[in-house]
């Protein structure tokens, strides 16, 4: 797992990255709570220290976990994070 952070509608919550791909990630965003439920289908910005930001959007939420599908394929950048 993976520590970072999610900007949801212009505000930054502490993030923990359960699964990533490519594509897009699974998030768990506990103080985030209604607010990434009302941003579906709206814009997240992911943000793993060292690694950059990663802009997509919310496809999914479940009570503290979201689903972050990329606008960008980052395939190679994820090799590099996740070894």
């Amino acid at each position: 797992m993976l520590q970072g952070g999610v900007s949801i509608a212009g505000e930054i919550f502490a993030a923990v990255i359960f699964d990533i791909s490519g594509g897009g990630a699974k998030v768990q965003v506990k103080e985030a709570g209604n607010k990434a439920e009302n941003a579906m289908p709206k814009t997240a910005i992911l943000t793993i220290p060292e690694f950059g930001d990663f802009e997509g959007d919310i496809v999914w939420t479940d009570d503290e976990y979201i689903g972050i599908h990329f606008h960008e394929n980052h395939k190679t950048t994820v090799k590099l994070i996740t070894g």
